[in-house]
């Protein structure tokens, strides 16, 4: 989703955005689009995680998850991606999470 590109850009250091944002051109992802409605959902979740705060990034990948039926995850984030639930109330995997 746009939320998270924007997030990695921001946290990235200069010689790895460069390399993230070549990559992303050549095609390296797809980003998925979120149509205005969404902004409900997104702000629905992050009314419901308000205590750890859910930040947008976040709630997109919740909708997504939601949408796609995809709940594996890469993050570094593990406290919040173990609280977040879909609206059918299933969890996150962290893929980078200690087995």
């Amino acid at each position: 989703t746009w939320p998270v590109m924007t997030e990695v850009c921001h946290l990235l250091p200069p010689h790895a955005l460069k390399r993230f944002m070549a990559w992303a051109a050549d095609g390296g992802m797809v980003v998925i689009e979120m149509p205005g409605e969404t902004i409900v959902r997104l702000h629905a979740l992050m009314g419901k995680y308000a205590d750890l705060p859910m930040d947008l990034a976040d709630a997109s990948l919740v909708w997504l998850g939601e949408q796609i039926d995809v709940l594996d995850v890469i993050t570094l984030d593990e406290r919040d991606f173990a609280a977040y639930r879909t609206a059918a109330g299933e969890s996150f995997r962290n893929l980078l999470a200690p087995v």
